[in-house]
């Protein structure tokens, strides 16, 4: 990625997150500028509990079908496989893609073979959405053709993004709670 692209797609994303958008416009608006910076076919967003790290919403852009997501929360949470968000969310860098984590063996995650394959994807980029020591959100994006796995820069890309994201969805966050009243 050329580094034009790179600054134009923080320039982009600053601005979204003082236009006051709810959480689900600002990860479809986030996704598209995305989108052109780093090529992917579907993502998930997710939004998640600072304290807890447990997800408290999850929103399907062009992804998984419906009747996966509950399928996701029991993988994340519930069994063994490569680039969790929660390791993802400690890690030196929050961001993992599946081919890497599993030496191009993508068979050998169960998140892989048990929905994303059936879904139609070959590979996934994950990152974390992290202000300080805080997880807002988590992210994932995935790729359907044969050949076209993600990169390293791709990976080191979007964890660059990833506090100026966190803060983002924090602002659409309190905006989306609303104003407090007695």
């Amino acid at each position: 990625m050329a580094t034009g692209s790179g600054e134009r797609t923080r320039d982009e994303i600053e601005r979204l997150s003082t236009r006051g958008l709810g959480v689900p416009d600002f990860f479809d608006e986030t996704g598209a500028i995305l989108r052109r910076a780093v090529a992917f076919d579907g993502f998930c967003s997710m939004t998640v509990d600072p304290a807890t790290m447990l997800l408290t919403s999850h929103i399907a852009h062009d992804s998984v079908s419906p009747e996966d997501v509950p399928r996701l929360g029991k993988n994340e949470f519930l069994e063994e496989d490569v680039n969790k968000f929660g390791v993802l969310a400690r890690a030196p860098r929050p961001a993992g893609i599946l081919t890497d984590a599993t030496q191009h063996d993508p068979e050998s995650s169960p998140r892989y073979r048990e929905i994303l394959k059936p879904n139609g994807f070959r590979d996934e980029l994950r990152f974390t959405l992290l202000d300080g020591d805080a997880c807002w959100g988590w992210v994932a994006l995935y790729r359907r053709r044969q050949g076209v796995d993600f990169e390293n820069a791709d990976a080191e890309f979007v964890a660059s993004l990833s506090q100026l994201l966190a803060q983002g969805l924090r602002r659409a966050i309190l905006l989306s709670a609303g104003p407090y009243r007695r």
